[in-house]
């Protein structure tokens, strides 16, 4: 697991303060929690779920990208 910060202050937003990587050990750890398996036991409903993230897409007004600089994470 790895921690990241923004390296500037940016343009002052202040909706995150860290990213955080998971790193599995094996393909087979990955999987267990892999986007599809998740995604169906969080939303049982797939055209509800891809219906509210077109919406959530279309109410996005930017994006940036944003340079990270690793933060070390405590032993």
């Amino acid at each position: 697991m790895r921690a990241y910060v923004p390296r500037f202050h940016g343009d002052g937003r202040g909706d995150w303060t860290f990213e955080v990587t998971i790193t599995y050990r094996d393909w087979a750890a990955m999987e267990e929690h892999a986007d599809p398996a998740v995604t169906a036991r969080l939303y049982p409903d797939a055209d509800k779920l891809a219906r509210e993230e077109q919406r959530r897409f279309e109410l996005t007004e930017a994006h940036w990208d944003v340079p990270l600089e690793e933060h070390a994470l405590p032993r």
